[in-house]
């Protein structure tokens, strides 16, 4: 079911007519019954952010500026969307990349004098595996 949630695909389970308890077989026969499971929303990081985890977790702690310059590299939506100036590229990166992972407690970011280095956390590393089809 979480799979699905996390596909957009639609869970079922089916009911069988017999199950192995009640036969001499080993596995269930037939089919009784197909129910529609019920999905919830389910909060994932965009192709963007997971591939940014991506980066993190084969690089290690990055600057932003590095995280900048594999945006340019990939052409991903938050440098090509108004590449109008670098501060710009930083302001996006901020807002529709790092902010959010932050939030969720993905990635962690420390200051080492005017550079902000960002770490990939536990947290982010599991997200990374659980939504990595989403580059791949």
């Amino acid at each position: 079911m979480i799979a699905c949630m996390a596909t957009g695909a639609t869970p079922y389970y089916v009911r069988a007519e017999h199950y192995a308890a009640e036969t001499d077989g080993d596995v269930a026969e037939g089919v009784a019954e197909i129910s529609e499971l019920p999905t919830y929303p389910m909060d994932s990081p965009d192709s963007q952010q997971v591939a940014v985890l991506d980066f993190l977790d084969s690089e290690g702690a990055a600057a932003k500026r590095d995280l900048i310059a594999f945006g340019e590299t990939e052409g991903l939506p938050f440098v090509e969307q108004g590449a109008d100036s670098r501060k710009g590229q930083y302001r996006r990166l901020d807002a529709r990349i790092l902010d959010p992972l932050e939030a969720r407690g993905y990635v962690d970011s420390e200051q080492a004098g005017r550079t902000t280095r960002v770490l990939l956390t536990d947290r982010g590393s599991d997200t990374l595996r659980a939504f990595r089809y989403l580059i791949e």
